[in-house]
């Protein structure tokens, strides 16, 4: 989402904006651009209006009586901010760019208001209370207390948001304990605010007038934090991992948050400024009844050369997007999603009634399912030994689930094949480094359709197993993987942080490597010639798909199927429908020349001289 740059900001004098303006690259975990005034973020219950004596000289009876009228105002709270969530209106453009987090959120404030009303909490603190602790002290002890068993789990993301989740809780515990008014401040009346923070819960960001805010710039960098989220829900873009922004930032400061690039502007200057709101300018135009208009229309180049375009998916309701965004079907749907919602593994029921759900929403487009994508930074809270052990994560678990859990696997492949009898499947293996990978797994498939046959129950009509080329070592074996396999498809993401050795979350080294580098181009080329003449189905799912001047780049390369998220749907359509195949096919094979670092500049040349938008 593209906020408005032009809403009105108090204190707009020039010595304000020119005043040391610098910027911070962090990493993006929302796309979207905001202006606004800095608010620095307290946690909530930091700041109380009565002290911890006036607590200390109350009745152990009055305590506890007001401990449970505090639960009840705190349970109170987070179902108000469910409700809201649930209630809010949305145009269809807001639909569509929401649902992918919509659920996700609205699942993460039920987890808060289970803890809210947790009676095991709350009996801690009674006993506390009548061992002669006051009620703020109990709550301070009991926090401790459950932030160093938390912390002795281990360092997982999913450790550190239930100790921000009881955080948050205890906080707004102790401000209806005292009837504080909270934290927030409202900065400059009606002005826009950006929420700069070093930890913030999900509830706490709804706290902030969802009217103003328009960004919100973090110290963690987690993409699958609660309050990113929820963010994303919120559409508000939000820029993370900057590490020394609470000192180079204060309360008041106009900032510039790039939720696209992962850059925060400090105290930005005019032309700054100018330059996005002219951007923002043209994609609003741009957007306007875009997705309405080119929805029903083919994705076709003017020499009549139809590209493929499918969704990336990764929640049910990803799915009702296909036919609003004009796209064929989805091309990626990350089964590990739903299984890193639940607090324990699904069985094989639970599993065959959610991608029964898929496939009924789907109805007749085809959907890709991806087998589970675990480790690095997605971690299975109840079963913590599949994270990597590599701090740089390169190399998840995903295919080594084959050979060390392969019931996982099994159960997995088990729920799919009864979910899909009567309609074919459509099954595709992540991080595949080796094809004895892609073997080992047939096998289990193999066998998981040979059980289902002997104990007399229906399968599917056909099966397609494929694979994502995403480790460098798989381009090397193509020719001896082609026999195993039905389709293929290129997880640019992986496959270009691992060619290059960096870790796509380090900024400084993002900055230093181009997607649209020739020498990563080539291995594109090299990869869809191959396919080509073995006659796989290739497709591109990662981020390059769904950015215009690097689909415009696949295209170029022969790359006929490209798989993205629904937003990015009907701007990759417009692109196609201004382009002529031969003219870009003839242009990249001269383009791509070693020496260059890269040719994004050369794109965009090309695409400005023949009348394409791919900003």
């Amino acid at each position: 989402m593209i906020l408005s740059l032009s809403a009105p900001m108090a204190d707009d004098s020039v010595e304000n904006w020119m005043t040391i303006s610098h910027q911070v690259d962090g990493i993006s975990l929302n796309t979207g651009i905001g202006l606004g005034r800095a608010v620095l973020h307290h946690p909530v219950g930091t700041k109380v209006a009565s002290t911890r004596e006036d607590f200390g000289n109350r009745s152990q009876k009055a305590q506890l009586i007001q401990l449970d009228q505090a639960f009840v105002h705190l349970a109170d709270e987070i179902q108000a901010f469910i409700s809201q969530q649930s209630t809010s209106p949305s145009t269809k453009t807001q639909t569509q760019m929401q649902a992918q987090s919509a659920k996700v959120s609205r699942d993460i404030l039920d987890v808060h208001l289970l803890l809210a009303r947790d009676p095991g909490w709350k009996r801690q603190l009674r006993e506390r209370i009548r061992e002669g602790m006051s009620t703020l002290d109990a709550i301070d002890q009991a926090l401790q207390s459950i932030r160093e068993r938390l912390e002795r789990k281990g360092t997982q993301p999913h450790w550190r948001e239930r100790i921000s989740d009881f955080e948050d809780l205890s906080g707004r515990l102790k401000r209806h304990l005292t009837d504080s008014v909270g934290v927030l401040e409202n900065e400059d009346g009606d002005s826009p605010i950006i929420v700069v923070a070093d930890r913030i819960g999900p509830a706490e960001l709804l706290d902030y007038d969802r009217s103003r805010l328009v960004g919100l710039v973090l110290v963690e960098q987690s993409h699958t934090s609660h309050v990113a989220i929820v963010a994303r829900s919120l559409e508000i873009p939000v820029v993370g991992g900057i590490k020394t922004l609470l000192q180079e930032i204060n309360t008041g400061d106009s900032l510039l948050v790039d939720g696209n690039e992962g850059r925060v502007y400090i105290r930005p200057v005019r032309e700054v400024v100018r330059r996005y709101d002219a951007q923002f300018q043209f994609k609003k135009t741009r957007h306007l009844g875009l997705s309405e208009a080119v929805a029903p229309l083919m994705a076709r180049t003017l020499d009549g050369v139809s590209i493929s375009l499918l969704l990336n998916a990764g929640l049910v309701e990803d799915v009702d997007h296909i036919e609003a965004a004009g796209a064929e079907g989805i091309g990626l749907y990350r089964t590990e999603i739903p299984f890193m919602m639940r607090p324990k593994l699904p069985n094989v029921n639970e599993q065959v009634k959610l991608y029964q759900e898929i496939l009924n929403r789907a109805g007749r487009h085809p959907v890709v399912f991806r087998t589970l994508d675990v480790g690095g930074d997605k971690v299975l809270p109840y079963l913590e030994r599949l994270k990597s052990e590599s701090p740089i994560k390169q190399r998840r678990t995903a295919a080594r689930i084959v050979f060390d859990r392969p019931i996982l696997l099994r159960y997995q492949l088990r729920a799919l094949i009864r979910a899909s009898v009567g309609t074919e499947l459509t099954i595709m293996l992540p991080m595949i480094a080796e094809v004895s990978e892609v073997q080992a797994a047939r096998e289990l498939l193999d066998g998981e359709i040979n059980r289902e046959k002997e104990k007399g129950n229906p399968v599917p009509t056909n099966i397609r197993l494929g694979a994502m080329i995403e480790v460098p070592s798989l381009v090397h074996q193509l020719p001896q993987l082609f026999p195993h396999v039905d389709f293929l498809s290129v997880g640019s993401n992986d496959l270009f942080q691992f060619f290059y050795a960096i870790d796509r979350e380090y900024p400084k080294l993002t900055d230093r490597y181009d997607v649209l580098s020739p020498t990563f181009l080539s291995v594109l080329k090299s990869i869809q010639e191959q396919c080509q003449g073995a006659h796989i189905p290739l497709s591109v799912c990662g981020e390059m798909a769904g950015r215009p001047l690097e689909s415009l780049a696949l295209i170029g390369l022969g790359y006929r199927t490209l798989s993205m998220s629904a937003p990015a749907v009907p701007l990759i359509k417009t692109m196609i429908r201004r382009l002529t195949y031969q003219e870009i096919s003839d242009y990249m094979a001269g383009v791509c020349v070693p020496s260059q670092a890269n040719i994004r500049q050369n794109l965009r040349d090309f695409a400005r001289d023949h009348g394409i938008y791919c900003e």
